[in-house]
């Protein structure tokens, strides 16, 4: 009988030492900005909300991981935003996104929203809250107490806890991780030197003959998460300036979405995007995607859509001078029109021996 009580004891001491090391940490900024460690920004999904929380910000950065590597002074810079801070999703879809805006919005400060839409966000079951980089973590998310035991007494937390305190003698501390300028910046992960070699061969990675489900990728399935989640968004928040744009993918990803059946639904998804969105004098759109200067170098990729550092300040700077702003509906087909002429022209690259 001692032996049970003992065992228990000493669970009930383990489980106190595990939540109170959590709670004090709190490695997520669930409850409070970091004061006296330097957060690592490594988990999006898990960081998003409390950073949405908690921090002070005027001006947001969403979408997926075509908005990563923005450097938050280079926003400050360009577009004179005082305060921004990165909310991006790599992976991520349109209602979890739309979940964290809605924290944010909920704190009262945003007055500027830098937006990525890239069309993979809206693809998928309607509102699914589903990220490809992992589970969705509602407790984070809500504001129910009752159900932050499982934040609190979980194992994964106390490797969570510890990294930050690795991470001071291990990173550098211009490394993305542990500086809140580059938050988030995948470009510090790719390695190696700048090569159109990559964006190649990740194209010819695509080229397989067993085709993506049409239904993922649905023109239908586009407007009704885009309407449900991002339009709202607008909606309810007429003192915000949104900037939206579309994100200057490969030429190759262009190509790669026709093999695989879901551009002309892309490029259609498009004018309906411009047609919900042109009713509202908060939201000034951007199309990217016609710069040809920039998606026919492949040496400015990774693979067929990501992009390098220099690209997004590249992004800002279009912003802040209103160059290619979408005016009209004619500009959307015009802009269509050419990406069509220019997958027809380009000639494809051979194949780089492996």
């Amino acid at each position: 009988m001692n032996l049970i009580k003992v065992f228990f004891a000493s669970c009930v001491f383990f489980l106190a030492i595990t939540g109170l090391s959590i709670y004090i940490i709190d490695p997520f900024q669930h409850y409070r900005k970091s004061s006296w460690y330097q957060a690592v920004y490594t988990n999006e999904l898990y960081l998003n909300p409390g950073i949405a929380k908690n921090y002070t910000y005027d001006s947001i950065v969403l979408g997926t991981s075509m908005t990563e590597n923005f450097v938050l002074s280079d926003i400050k810079e360009q577009l004179s935003f005082k305060e921004p801070v990165k909310l991006c999703l790599a992976g991520g879809q349109i209602k979890t996104i739309n979940t964290t805006a809605k924290i944010a919005f909920k704190s009262g400060q945003v007055k500027n929203v830098l937006y990525g839409l890239d069309f993979l966000q809206f693809k998928g079951k309607i509102n699914s809250m589903r990220s490809e980089m992992s589970s969705f973590p509602s407790y984070l998310y809500d504001d129910d107490l009752l159900n932050d035991y499982t934040y609190l007494f979980n194992i994964d937390m106390i490797m969570e806890c510890a990294r930050p305190f690795i991470y001071k003698y291990t990173k550098d501390p211009l490394n993305p991780t542990v500086n809140m300028n580059k938050m988030y910046s995948n470009q510090y992960y790719w390695g190696g030197k700048p090569s159109s070699q990559h964006a190649i061969l990740d194209y010819y990675n695509r080229v397989l003959p067993d085709k993506p489900d049409l239904n993922e990728y649905s023109y239908e399935s586009f407007i009704k998460n885009f309407d449900d989640n991002f339009l709202p968004l607008v909606q309810e928040n007429p003192e915000t300036n949104f900037y939206v744009f579309f994100p200057p993918y490969s030429i190759l990803q262009f190509i790669d979405m026709q093999n695989d059946r879901w551009l002309n639904n892309a490029l259609r998804f498009k004018l309906h995007i411009f047609t919900q969105l042109s009713k509202y004098k908060n939201v000034k759109m951007y199309d990217l995607q016609v710069a040809s200067h920039i998606t026919h170098d492949l040496l400015k990729y990774k693979d067929v859509s990501h992009y390098l550092e220099e690209v997004n300040l590249w992004i800002l700077k279009q912003i802040k001078y209103d160059n290619y702003r979408l005016q009209s509906l004619n500009d959307v087909v015009r802009n269509n029109k050419q990406i069509n002429d220019e997958i027809k022209a380009y000639d494809i690259p051979e194949e780089p021996s492996r």
